[in-house]
């Protein structure tokens, strides 16, 4: 489904004509990040780990699971396809996460197709992930059944994975100036909560690396004296929710805890409108525009939360068309036609070799450029002897705006909103052809007289994918079951 989604739009965007291999390793898992798979508090911090993204560091699963995927990794036990395929499936998302490091993103790059249009392959981490913890799962299951025949490798693993843990504890204790961080005195300005969150921030490599450290000891530690004793099947489920949940804390305030409080957000959010409240024909986009970024270090970009048709300059997203992005870095040409509201009915068309002409225009006239080649004098209009045009705005959302217009001469009404070409226009109950207006915007033609102007945007491939992923779970239920009765 998400390739599906983004096919129809590939040729419109800026990589639809395909990236640089350098910029497709861009963001690429640094090998030193996979220390995380045991100390993931360490990789937050420190220059080595800074070719990947900090949101991107991470690869704990829980040490219990790791342990687990480890044993049954080297376990000479015959194992079924779908296990091999799993265990596959992990080095090969490994060895093409790593990117630059790894040499197998390149060569997709070369050799498949859409792999010149996108990069970070430090994000293709969650596939290996999911197949670590899959091949876990039926590690642990194996465990259940025959302990006996496993604990050999485990404890070899534990003592392993102990030997580590001590030699990060002592390594990151003796570069550690934990001590020191912690025997500052509060001053009486800040909150104790602002006080820790300021220590968090002061924290170096091998302060985070020794306190992670710590929590790897116990847990293995734990781990070890509950596999000699045959306890470790009663308290396996407890003990990797204890891990996994001391660990979550740490990483945290990497993306979650900020200086401002939860109710402060929620203040902001909750003085928004409910549903989509509808526009004035006469505010600007400008003018909807400008709180945009009020709040942005708080929550982000407004618009999305008050429901106003405007545009903010921060931009995250790599799928906006081309032609958006020529738009808003075309600033004389932006910021003209940004004083115009979201719909108008222009009294003045331009073509786009006339832009030009269009910019020099001084008077308050509501002009349009037309992307296309057109007979402008088909539809420029006079305001002498005509009565002015009416515009009401009957629905306002997402992807369906309703207009009644009423003008006295053929017209062309510009809507804008941005083009994509889902986007489908009927004008009195009749399919029109959308004129690509303004460089990004929507336009069409109408006749004198009373319109009833619909845009709506339906993405027609979403119910064929959604179908095709329920047949896929479908199947695959049916045979688990099919198999599972067989085996019974």
């Amino acid at each position: 489904p998400a390739i599906l989604s983004f096919w129809p739009f590939l040729h419109l965007i800026d990589r639809g004509n395909g990236i640089s291999a350098e910029t497709s390793l861009v963001n690429s898992l640094s090998p030193a990040s996979l220390i995380s798979f045991f100390v993931p508090w360490a990789t937050q911090k420190g220059e080595i780990f800074t070719d990947t993204d900090p949101l991107l560091r991470n690869c704990y699963i829980g040490i219990i699971p790791f342990i687990f995927f480890t044993a049954y990794i080297i376990n000479k036990k015959k194992k079924k396809l779908f296990e091999q395929f799993l265990i596959f499936l992990f080095f090969l998302f490994l060895v093409f996460s790593l990117g630059k490091f790894g040499g197998l993103r390149l060569l997709a790059y070369h050799i498949l197709p859409l792999m010149d249009t996108f990069k970070h392959p430090a994000k293709t981490k969650l596939f290996f992930l999911f197949a670590a913890i899959l091949i876990s799962a039926f590690s642990m299951q194996h465990y259940t059944r025959e302990p006996q025949f496993y604990k050999k490798n485990i404890m070899k693993i534990l003592w392993l994975l102990l030997l580590v843990a001590a030699f990060c504890f002592l390594f990151g204790l003796l570069k550690s100036s934990i001590w020191i961080l912690f025997s500052r005195e509060t001053t009486n300005n800040i909150s104790t909560g602002t006080f820790i969150k300021e220590i968090r921030d002061s924290f170096s490599f091998y302060d985070t690396l020794f306190l992670n450290s710590v929590v790897l000891l116990i847990i293995t530690a734990i781990s070890l004296l509950l596999v000699r004793k045959n306890l470790l099947i009663k308290f396996l489920l407890p003990l990797v929710c204890i891990d996994v949940f001391i660990i979550l804390q740490g990483m945290l305030p990497l993306t979650y805890v900020k200086n401002n409080t939860p109710s402060e957000v929620a203040k902001i959010l909750n003085a928004q409108p409910a549903g989509y409240p509808l526009p004035d024909t006469a505010s600007s986009l400008a003018l909807y525009s400008q709180d945009g970024m009020k709040y942005f270090n708080l929550m982000g970009c407004m618009n999305p939360y008050n429901k106003k048709p405007g545009r903010s300059d921060y931009v995250i997203t790599p799928s906006n068309l081309s032609t958006q992005d020529f738009f808003w870095n075309y600033k004389l040409f932006r910021n003209k036609i940004m004083k115009y509201p979201l719909i108008y009915v222009a009294d003045t068309v331009f073509n786009i070799q006339d832009t030009a002409l269009f910019l020099a225009e001084e008077s308050t006239r509501k002009a349009a450029v037309s992307n296309q080649q057109t007979n402008t004098q088909e539809i420029k209009l006079t305001t002498t002897n005509t009565k002015p045009t009416n515009i009401i705005i009957r629905k306002f959302f997402p992807g369906k705006f309703e207009f009644h217009v009423t003008n006295s001469n053929t017209a062309l009404l510009v809507l804008q909103q941005n083009y994509y070409p889902d986007w489908k226009v009927f004008v009195n109950g009749v399919k029109k052809e959308i004129e690509p207006v303004n460089i990004t915007f929507m336009g069409v033609k109408l006749t004198p007289g009373t319109n009833k102007v619909i845009f709506e945007y339906s993405a027609p491939l979403i119910l064929p994918s959604l179908i095709l992923s329920l047949v896929f779970l479908s199947t695959g239920i049916f045979v688990f079951f099919i198999k599972r009765k067989q085996k019974s």
